[in-house]
């Protein structure tokens, strides 16, 4: 199916980035990587979901993404892969994704783009 350059998809969030709350979201961020342990269930993802300009920012690593303006989490892709978040891009129709790390430290966030 198509979808016309600034729909938003299914399951994603349209917000419009603000720097200034970014800034206040990035300072939360450093004090919860003081926490000794964190898990991905019940730290990480939550955090992102409770700050999403920071998660929007994430979407700037995508150079395709001009200006990321939707973002969805716990995305199912392909029916294999869930994506923790998802980052797009109205007007270019691309995005990024993240699968944050798992508890411990044992896990690695990994990272991928593609189109919408």
């Amino acid at each position: 199916m198509h979808r016309d350059a600034g729909s938003v998809p299914p399951d994603f969030r349209r917000l419009t980035f603000n720097a200034q709350q970014c800034q206040r979201d990035l300072v939360d961020l450093n004090t919860l990587l003081m926490v000794p342990t964190l898990d991905e269930r019940a730290h990480i993802l939550p955090f992102f979901k409770a700050h999403p300009h920071l998660s929007l920012f994430l979407g700037q690593y995508n150079l395709g993404i001009t200006t990321p303006d939707i973002l969805a989490y716990e995305m199912d892709l392909f029916g294999h892969f869930s994506a923790d978040l998802v980052v797009g891009g109205t007007t270019t129709r691309k995005c990024a994704h993240a699968t944050l790390p798992v508890g411990g430290g044992a896990g690695r966030a990994g990272k991928g783009r593609g189109r919408l």
